[in-house]
């Protein structure tokens, strides 16, 4: 009994760590972008949207239950919506790349795949704004209050690093 007890206590802890980490990779991921957020090279663009949800201003709202959860599902629902659209997005790029680097690069040929790229970047926006939204929706009028006040107190980018009209 004992010996049961050692082995299935260390897998119990695994199991449950590899959820938590998988929740909480998630919402980090998803809402970011960015979301995503699965992985959508974000680490390496410009940090979040001054209107954008930040999920560590989502995680200081006092969230109950039945709302953890339901950011979970739109969380989860945007990913699988946003998974196409990166497909699309890393395809077109793709394409681009390898169409400069083989030196056969046109610009008729280059134009329906930059547009193809444009567009699913700017699904991945909608769904991103979608999901904040949703979020929102969801919120009390408390905490969308404490949520206008932890804006209110996040640090503005400086006008010369390089993101915004001016750094363009």
């Amino acid at each position: 009994m004992k010996t049961s007890i050692r082995i299935f206590i260390p897998v119990a802890l695994a199991i449950l760590l590899g959820s938590l980490t998988v929740v909480f990779s998630q919402t980090s991921d998803d809402m970011r972008s960015g979301g995503q957020i699965p992985p959508t090279g974000r680490d390496f663009g410009p940090p979040p949207e001054p209107a954008g949800l930040d999920p560590r201003m989502v995680e200081q709202l006092s969230l109950n239950d039945l709302q953890k959860l339901k950011i979970r599902a739109i969380s989860f629902n945007t990913r699988d919506l946003t998974r196409e659209s990166e497909g699309k997005m890393r395809a077109a790029d793709e394409q681009l790349r390898m169409m400069v680097e083989s030196g056969n690069f046109s610009e008729a040929s280059a134009q329906p795949l930059a547009r193809a790229k444009a567009e699913a970047m700017a699904n991945i926006e909608l769904a991103r704004l979608r999901t904040d939204a949703a979020i929102v929706n969801i919120l009390t009028a408390e905490q969308k209050a404490h949520l206008a006040r932890l804006r209110s107190q996040r640090r503005s980018l400086p006008p010369d690093c390089g993101f915004g009209p001016e750094g363009r």
